[in-house]
């Protein structure tokens, strides 16, 4: 049997390994499945766990995995040979972890550590796994407790802080007080004295002089009113001159369009189409519109604005221009 090249040897190698099909090998490098096999008996005995690495490789294909992702997981493999997880078996326990993970909605990776430290828990402990779930479970309600207990507290120093704050204001302005008291001088404290002894002859005075200014609050408030009254009406009024006034200019605006189509003998009338006051009209005469109307004629005109023909009947043209004449 002629052999191949050393290169293309080790690309079969290669191709082998990182999980192709012997069939596959066969038609990619143009070779006998007789020389494939000569290729890999050589490989066995040079490397004798070639087998191994080419069922791994297959199964980390059918698994969507990179090496990568085996060099990262090299710590896990390592603790997994403890527990007599072998090459043979890691193909269904990568998939019984994924499937696991997909159920619990975690990582698979955190998913075998998780199972791999509490089998080492197991050993330490010597419990049971429904006794360490238990214990994990109070420990859990503990942590959940003492959250809580730690939210309350917040919560109640946050209260303490702000009554503090208010307390401290307090105090501040009573301190503030006092300050000003101490550098008020006797005469002042004398005046304050015979404040206290008139305070009734005040407290008269001040009732009569409220008195008076009720009164003349009151007069102020039905003067205000009426005020109020003439404001309406001449609000009234000034809206009903606004709307006159934008009558009168819509009719002097009409007459002045109508006057200056009467004069020149051409319009501006709205497009049909984009509805733009854009399209010029030559002004028929009456007879011209009379034969348009016998004959069933119309008039052909274009739009500079959209671009676009657009035919007019007598009876629009003279629409238009009845529209201008009526108030």
């Amino acid at each position: 049997m002629r052999r191949i090249p050393k290169s293309l040897e080790e690309k079969i190698l290669k191709e082998l390994l990182h999980g192709a099909t012997y069939r596959e090998t066969e038609h990619k490098f143009l070779v006998s499945i007789a020389t494939i096999n000569r290729v890999v008996k050589d490989a066995r005995e040079r490397i004798p766990d070639f087998d191994g690495l080419r069922q791994l490789n297959i199964s980390l294909k059918k698994l969507e995995l990179t090496p990568f992702d085996v060099a990262r997981a090299l710590p896990v493999f390592t603790r997994l040979e403890k527990q007599e997880v072998g090459v043979n078996e890691l193909s269904l326990y990568i998939e019984s972890m994924n499937q696991m993970s997909k159920e619990h909605k975690i990582e698979a990776a955190q998913l075998t550590n998780a199972m791999l430290e509490l089998v080492e828990l197991k050993t330490q402990k010597r419990k049971s796994y429904g006794e360490l779930i238990e214990d994990f479970r109070k420990k859990q309600a503990e942590v959940k407790y003492l959250e809580e207990r730690n939210e309350i507290l917040k919560t109640e120093e946050q209260r303490l802080e702000t009554q503090l704050d208010r307390e401290r204001r307090v105090l501040h302005q009573l301190v503030g007080t006092n300050e000003r008291l101490k550098k008020l001088d006797l005469q002042k404290i004398a005046n304050l004295s015979k404040f206290a002894i008139n305070k009734e002859t005040m407290e008269k005075e001040f009732h009569r002089i409220k008195k008076d200014l009720d009164k003349k609050i009151q007069h102020t408030k039905t003067e205000l009113k009426n005020k109020q009254r003439k404001l309406q009406a001449l609000d009234t009024e000034n809206r009903e001159l606004w709307n006159k006034s934008l009558s009168l200019l819509d009719q002097i605006c009409r007459n002045s369009k109508l006057k200056e189509i009467l004069k020149n003998r051409k319009a501006i009338i709205p497009c049909k189409i984009c509805r733009r006051e854009t399209v010029l009209l030559y002004l028929p005469n009456r007879m011209e519109i009379q034969n348009a109307m016998l004959e069933g004629l119309v008039w052909d005109l274009f739009c500079p604005f959209c671009g676009q023909r657009v035919q007019y009947s007598p009876w629009e043209i003279l629409s238009y221009i009845g529209w201008l004449v009526l108030p």
